[in-house]
């Protein structure tokens, strides 16, 4: 109250001591702040982050008074001190999801951050009374992610993955289409792209030779994802599955005894037109037999049947005759085949149609 204690004075007596100590209150806080390119320091454009809690501490490393979060601009201050030693501690709980404190005193101690990075505690500043210290900042930075995923070989047909594929070639493009890193799978089908900062990127798959594609994940090319990756995700199963492809096929004959089997000696039929239809009936391919009536189709794994337009002048022969697959004619009537189911990597060479002319015979009484 500015009053002090009772003094006696005896005659002639002089106290000289009766003094009296004033003081200021000081002030101490500025800023947390993201520090976007990762330098320590607040650069211009850099944008503050609201609500992270800050703790004043004293000499002892004791909380003072409450804690402080910080406001839309980052900003945050301790104000009505008495002077004497302080610190701050800010709490790395309240970073946003996928943040970290950048480095420590790095460059002008105005504007840089002061947060231990480990943390987030400051060293310990004298306040004087009437000081205004605006200078104990922390500067926040994005958490690397990393984008991992995995190729496999459909071997059954249901389009996912079964085995790994080791050894293709994976290559993740930024947003601008820039090559961020190439990488090959490991044994076990695995990829990994690591330490990437946040932002949106593309993986891409090259097959290996003779594989075709089979899933697409996100509605757009099989051969790549697209991943949105934030601070410090890990963005997992981007993964490929890829298949071998699959074959049928063989010849169009002549069958010019209409034995309804391959004899030697019997020639191929050239450019005769063969369908190969999926196991709705539809026709997803066409070719024509070639110069030795030979014809082939490389599919997906899947159930297909195989049809022939028959040439004006031809008949169908037998079907099923002779008790040996590789030699007999598969189709019917109707120049038909039954319906086969492929695995991937399944060849089926011996789909064969066999076709006759109607010949005549006479002559004259």
């Amino acid at each position: 109250a500015g009053q002090s204690a009772a003094v006696t004075l005896a005659a002639g007596q002089d106290n000289p001591n009766v003094d009296a100590g004033l003081y200021q209150l000081a002030e101490l806080g500025d800023r947390v702040w993201i520090d976007t390119n990762g330098n320590g320091q607040q650069d211009g454009g850099e944008a503050g982050v609201q609500g992270v809690k800050v703790t004043l501490l004293d000499a002892n490393g004791a909380a003072v008074g409450s804690p402080l979060l910080t406001d839309v601009n980052g900003n945050y201050l301790f104000t009505n001190l008495k002077p004497g030693t302080y610190s701050v501690q800010f709490d790395k709980a309240t970073l946003p999801a996928g943040y970290s404190f950048t480095t420590k005193d790095s460059g002008a101690d105005t504007s840089d951050s002061d947060a231990n990075p480990a943390d987030g505690k400051t060293i310990q500043t004298q306040l004087d009374s009437g000081e205004s210290d605006k200078t104990w900042d922390a500067g926040i930075v994005a958490n690397p992610g990393a984008i991992t995923g995995t190729v496999r070989q459909d071997n059954d047909n249901n389009d996912s993955g079964d085995t790994p594929i080791a050894g293709v070639t994976v290559v993740l493009k930024d947003s601008a289409g820039n090559v961020v890193g190439t990488t090959t799978t490991d044994a076990n089908g695995n990829y990994a792209f690591n330490n990437l900062p946040a932002g949106s990127y593309t993986v891409m798959e090259s097959n290996k030779p003779g594989y075709l594609d089979v899933n697409d994940i996100d509605g757009g090319n099989p051969n790549s994802i697209a991943v949105n990756l934030n601070p410090g995700q890990i963005s997992t199963g981007n993964d490929f599955v890829d298949e071998l492809p699959a074959a049928l096929g063989d010849r169009v004959w002549e069958d010019k005894n209409a034995n309804g089997v391959q004899d030697a000696g019997e020639s191929g039929i050239q450019g005769v037109t063969v369908q190969l239809k999926d196991n709705t009936g539809t026709v997803v391919q066409t070719t024509t037999t070639d110069i030795n009536g030979n014809y082939g189709f490389e599919v997906a794994p899947g159930t297909y049947s195989v049809a022939i337009v028959t040439p004006g002048g031809y008949i169908v022969t037998g079907q099923d005759l002779g008790g040996n697959e590789g030699t007999d004619s598969d189709i019917n009537a109707a120049g038909q085949t039954a319906t086969v189911t492929l695995a991937a990597g399944q060849n089926s060479p011996n789909v064969d149609a066999g076709l006759y002319q109607l010949a005549e015979l006479g002559d004259r009484v």
